[in-house]
């Protein structure tokens, strides 16, 4: 019979095709249009009771069906299958063999698939060799089904295509030696199938609509129903495809009709379908898509590809299940890759927040040499002062496809080689986009790098050198991109009802892009932010914080500068919101992205009002209490790093203003002490951190300070009365008490009153020690000692913070001395000049009072004999360090005054001076005297036993004979004390005899006979 011809495509029909006993004529090969002849066999529909099947292939057909339920799997076994495939390809039309196909190629094919050709090398050549013709076999049968327009053979052919069978790829050995597989039978099934056109004949079974038969009312018929078989199998599929095409074996209309169905069909599919779909697989299939679309050139000419990606990647990202949302959300940043691919080079780009600020700065791209993508970038910055040439180049691995970044101080003779300096790299950027990344880079610091942490964030600059890719085309994949993200309400559902930590954490490209783009208005950071405010569940709220500090480096500056008011305003809304803006300020300070040295002016402004705010308010000490020390570290860098002092005046003044109000609230017991220890505090901080460059500007702030502010009188009005209120709390605590005894003032947000009052004289040791025209004169001194003496605690406070002046003190001779040594030595002759001291906050610093003041402090306060002043019962190593500093200092400073070492005058009271009580020395030795006597401290008493002993030892300070009286007199008036108080108790009252006959002071009595004996036995 005549076999019915079928177009294909447009091929030519086959006429007269003709069977013959039972096997099938001769195929046409048309000629293809380079040239090339591809064997096509046409589809052929015959009768099948006129073709003749051999008596022997039932049986065969039989055996095998039955030999594949055995499990052992022999010789016979792939023999017998291997010559049953052959003859159902030979008698392909017989009904008998089209059902022997149905049932049992596909199992027979996975058998033979699943062995490991190089062990059948070794074990069985002709084992092999049956497997081979087995699947070229099967390749030519399932060709001519899909001739006929059918699909039924596809899984089939999807695995006889799929590399990861074992028959192909090989296997390790135990001890990981890769044996190699056969991938030439793979690729001899694809050629088969090539040059029997089985492409086309695939193609167009898939082009063609598979109809059920009509519902059983018979008035209509379903809808055609796709012949979609997975997206595994058409991803070996359109594999074996892609290969082909590369090696010219298959024509390009047809390999792009292919991908244009796959297209349409994974288009068409709704959340159900692609739900079905594992994720890994789909992601592999639209990559090999993407791949056989560049190959064809598709991409370069039109967006049908990049439009059909982001399509299917909308639906992902809106779907109602989590797994199917994050996995969109993957394939998005692909997809923004892709987008960004596209781009120009950026001419300018700004490295920014390195730790080794010469890498910080405006780069500029060098001439490319070519149009090619694949040439490597190069970026340079010269630095006109050092005359340091640094460049930011993209390198292209040897023997591998990657390309990494580096910022280096490129070889003059080798560039690009280890010869170069490296300072940072950058090794996980994206080959597809053509710009330096922006973050994640990475610290050099082996031998010989000079990269120093942090590692910098690098920012694409436009044209104009604002952040941003500038004006894009609207035609471009970027255009396209942007639009539909707005247009599609995406950001809007990801910081909505259905907001989730993970999806959070992948949105991060898209915002960048977005940014970058200028498609990201200042509506959307409030959403974000606001988002951050209305979680309750912390991890959640983490990412927002990253993901705005991500962004923070690609914003444009009047956008970071609404980003960062909207974060201060917030403070003042609740605790959760305040809470929430310490974290991400946190977050800002510790991920380096404000690199605020490279700040405009306005951002600056705006990042210093935050951190100020955050600072000055006492409740996130209480609240995220380990939050403010990144806080404060990284405002003190922001301060050190402001071009000028207006900053620092700006918050003095603030200051200021905050210690005036507590100076004037002296008997508002309820006032707020916190808010005036942020003062205190902050005041200390600013002083301590002026721009290095301007800290020859910080005395002059003081004066100022003095002029405008009456700073020094500020000070003490303000501890006045802070001390005025703490004894006020004191009182009525004690009367509300049974037990009436004197208490500090109560701890709370504010601390002790301890702590409080070192809070104070840290602000005085800056304060007064910056400045030669704002210093402490006697009557402060005196009544900061009066106010400061209610407890020993306190007066030991106090005299820390004396002992203080005379280090510095110490410190400024020595300054001073090295400074006539380097003149001195000037005038011997040329010398080279030595190197300037770095000017430090600790250089700057000078006494707070000078010599006048820090005798009277000596002989006035410290050596008083008036118990009332100075009792030093209670005092222990911290008091009589000060007092060991005072009298060594002021002994040595008489002493050179003497001997004219130093042309400065006597100290009142001095040795060579005299006064009305004493010089130094004698003060000394009469102070020393009261604390061996009196000190209850027994590491203090021993100190000062040994300190007299050595005065006395020294024969132009003491006498024996004044150590003898000095011991008598004291044994004899403590036995007098001892004699009265025995009266007292045998009858006499206390009061008429008018002495204090308590216990403690008889064991205080007792303990000085005790330290007189003491002293003997050490003389």
């Amino acid at each position: 019979p005549r076999a019915r011809s079928v177009r294909i495509h447009g091929n030519s029909p086959s006429e007269g095709s003709r069977t013959g006993s039972g096997l099938l004529s001769p195929p046409v090969q048309p000629v293809l249009g380079n040239g090339q002849r591809l064997v096509s066999p046409a589809a052929m529909a015959v009768d099948p009771s006129q073709v003749q099947q051999p008596p022997d292939a039932r049986q065969v057909w039989e055996d095998v069906r039955a030999l594949l339920h055995d499990r052992e799997h022999g010789q016979v076994v792939y023999q017998t299958t291997a010559n049953a495939i052959k003859l159902a390809n030979t008698h392909f039309q017989h009904p008998e063999a089209k059902a022997f196909l149905v049932k049992c190629l596909h199992p027979a094919i996975n058998i033979m698939l699943d062995q490991q050709a190089a062990r059948l090398d070794q074990e069985n050549f002709q084992l092999k060799i049956f497997i081979e013709n087995a699947l070229t076999d099967a390749v030519i049968i399932i060709q001519k089904d899909l001739a006929e327009g059918n699909t039924q053979h596809i899984k089939t052919l999807a695995q006889l295509f799929n590399p990861r069978r074992n028959f192909y790829k090989g296997f390790k050995t135990k001890s990981f030696h890769q044996v190699p597989g056969n991938m030439k039978a793979r690729s001899d099934c694809i050629l088969i199938f090539c040059r029997a056109n089985g492409f086309l004949a695939l193609v167009s079974a898939f082009s063609q609509p598979q109809l059920v038969p009509p519902n059983p009312s018979g008035n209509s018929s379903e809808p055609p129903v796709s012949r979609w078989p997975g997206a595994e199998d058409v991803r070996y599929l359109i594999t074996a495809m892609g290969e082909a095409y590369g090696d010219g074996q298959v024509l390009r209309e047809v390999a792009s009709r292919f991908a244009d169905w796959v297209q349409a069909e994974i288009g068409e599919m709704g959340e159900e379908q692609l739900k079905a779909e594992p994720f890994v697989v789909m992601s592999a299939l639209i990559r090999q898509l993407r791949r056989l679309n560049a190959n064809l050139g598709n991409q370069s000419d039109d967006a049908t590809f990049f439009n059909f990606w982001l399509d299917v990647t909308l639906t992902y990202i809106g779907a109602s299940s989590l797994p199917m949302r994050l996995f969109g959300w993957e394939q998005l940043a692909e997809v923004i890759d892709e987008a960004c691919g596209t781009r120009t080079p950026a001419k300018l780009c700004r490295v920014q927040g390195a730790g080794n600020s010469a890498v910080n700065g405006v780069y500029q791209l060098q001439p490319l040499e070519s149009d090619s993508r694949d040439e490597d970038l190069r970026y340079t910055k010269l630095d006109d002062n050092t005359g340091l040439l640094l460049t930011l180049f993209q390198c292209t691995i040897q023997q591998t496809t990657s390309k990494w970044w580096f910022i280096s101080e490129a070889d003059i003779n080798q560039p690009g080689t280890e010869k170069d300096i490296d300072y940072y790299k950058h090794v996980q950027a994206s080959n597809i986009r053509r710009e330096p990344p922006s973050t994640g880079w990475d610290c050099c610091t082996a031998q010989g790098e000079e990269g120093v942490m942090p590692p910098p964030t690098c920012v694409r600059l436009d044209d104009d050198g604002r952040t941003g890719c500038g004006a894009i085309d609207e035609a471009s994949l970027e255009s396209t991109l942007m639009q539909r993200m707005l247009k599609g309400g995406v950001l809007e559902g990801l910081f909505g009802d259905s907001i989730h930590r993970e999806i959070v954490a992948r949105s991060g490209v898209l915002l960048t892009f977005l940014a970058e783009a200028r498609g990201l208005s200042m509506e959307h950071l409030n959403l974000v932010w606001s988002a951050s405010l209305q979680q309750s569940e912390a991890e959640l709220v983490e990412e927002i914080h990253q993901l705005i500090a991500s962004l923070v480096p690609v914003l444009n500056g009047d956008y970071l500068v609404h980003l960062l008011d909207a974060v201060r305003i917030s403070i003042s809304k609740n605790e959760q919101a305040l809470t929430g803006a310490v974290a991400l300020a946190e977050r800002l300070a510790i991920s380096n992205a404000l690199a605020v040295a490279d700040l405009p002016a306005e951002v600056l402004d705006s990042v210093l009002k935050l951190y100020w705010e955050l600072l000055e308010n006492p409740a996130p000490t209480r609240l995220v209490p380990k939050a403010i020390s990144a806080i404060s570290n990284f405002m003190a860098r922001s301060l050190q790093s402001c071009p000028n002092s207006q900053h620092h005046v700006v918050f003095l003044e603030r200051c200021a203003v905050a210690l005036r109000a507590s100076a004037g609230a002296a008997s508002s017991l309820d006032w707020d002490e916190a808010s005036t220890m942020s003062a205190l505090r902050l005041m200390n901080f600013v002083l301590k951190n002026f721009p290095r460059h301007a800290l020859g500007e910080v005395a002059g702030v003081v004066n100022m300070l003095e002029q405008q502010q009456q700073l020094s009188d500020l000070l003490s009005d303000e501890i006045q009365a802070w001390q005025q209120r703490s004894q006020a709390r004191c009182k009525i605590a004690a009367d509300a008490t049974d037990d009436a005894v004197a208490i500090a003032a109560p701890v709370g947000a504010a601390g002790s009153a301890v702590a409080q009052a070192t809070q104070r004289l840290q602000l005085w040791q800056t304060v007064f020690g910056l400045s030669k025209d704002v210093a402490l004169s006697t009557d402060k001194l005196a009544g900061l000692w009066r106010l400061l003496g209610e407890s020993s605690a306190e007066r030991e406070l106090i005299m820390a913070f004396l002992a203080e002046t005379v280090k510095t003190a110490k410190l400024v001779l020595k300054r001073e001395h090295a400074q006539r040594e380097a003149e001195e030595a000037a005038k011997q002759g040329p010398q080279p000049a030595p190197p300037l001291p770095a000017l430090t906050m600790r250089s700057l610093s000078r006494p707070c009072f000078g010599p006048q003041e820090m005798a009277f402090v000596f002989r006035d306060l410290i050596c008083s004999a008036n118990a009332s002043l100075m009792d030093w019962t209670s005092l222990g190593p911290r008091a009589y360090d000060c007092f060991q500093a005072y009298f060594q200092f002021l002994a040595r400073h008489d002493q050179q005054a003497s001997a004219g070492a130093v042309a400065v005058a006597p100290t009142p009271g001095s040795a060579s001076g005299g006064g009305e009580n004493g010089g130094t020395m004698e003060l000394g030795i009469d102070t020393l005297w009261r604390i061996v006597l009196r000190c209850r401290d027994v590491v203090v008493a021993d100190s000062a036993k040994r300190d007299l002993l050595s005065v006395y030892r020294d024969p132009g300070l003491g006498s024996q004979a004044h150590f003898l009286d000095r011991v008598y007199r004291n044994l004899s008036d403590t036995l007098q004390d001892l004699r009265q108080a025995k009266v007292s108790a045998g009858g006499l009252s206390a009061a008429a005899v008018g002495v204090d006959t308590s216990a403690s002071d008889t064991r205080q009595l007792g303990l000085g006979v005790e330290r007189c004996l003491s002293l003997l036995r050490g003389a």
